[in-house]
């Protein structure tokens, strides 16, 4: 993998693991998830629909994946 894959990669890891911290702490999923929507981050690095491709698609999975980390 490239260097600028391998960073795509790992700030989309990151923002996943922020977004799990955020609802494990008592963070309501909606608030998370639209916070989700405010970065600027590609999905599709950490097997999310991109949001370029799919917008709703994306952030369904999004939200089912918040919502199994509840």
């Amino acid at each position: 993998m490239g260097k600028v894959k391998a960073w795509l990669h790992d700030e989309a890891e990151n923002a996943v693991d922020e977004l799990v911290d955020k609802v494990k702490s008592g963070e309501s999923v909606d608030k998370v998830l639209e916070y989700a929507k405010s970065l600027n981050v590609d999905w599709s690095f950490v097997g999310f629909t991109a949001d370029y491709d799919n917008d709703h698609e994306c952030w369904a999975e999004i939200e089912q994946f918040l919502w199994s980390n509840k």
